[in-house]
């Protein structure tokens, strides 16, 4: 496993157990209808936070360069020739 690895699977779990607490802690004050809005609500963002985090690290498999850093390297460009007073830009 890659280092980059473990910070989205330790905050995946960090956020699922805080929907369920936060969320189960306001099960236990309502009931009816209400409780079950608050039911289904941490299990749906529990479920995208899960897929979130698959995703993340897909993208850390495949060794492709981050988003970030893509950008980082076309504005790096554009501010160093505004530095230089030159008005050349570059596509992505």
């Amino acid at each position: 496993m890659k280092k980059e690895m473990i910070p989205p699977i330790i905050i995946t779990i960090i956020m699922v157990l805080y929907y369920i607490l936060y969320f189960g802690i306001l099960l236990s004050l309502f009931d009816g209808i209400i409780a079950l809005l608050f039911f289904i609500a941490p299990i749906a963002f529990s479920i995208v936070m899960i897929i979130v985090c698959i995703e993340r690290i897909k993208e850390i498999k495949e060794d492709d360069d981050d988003d970030i850093s893509k950008y980082w390297l076309y504005y790096r460009k554009r501010i160093w020739n505004v530095r230089s007073c030159k008005r050349k830009y570059y596509s992505i």
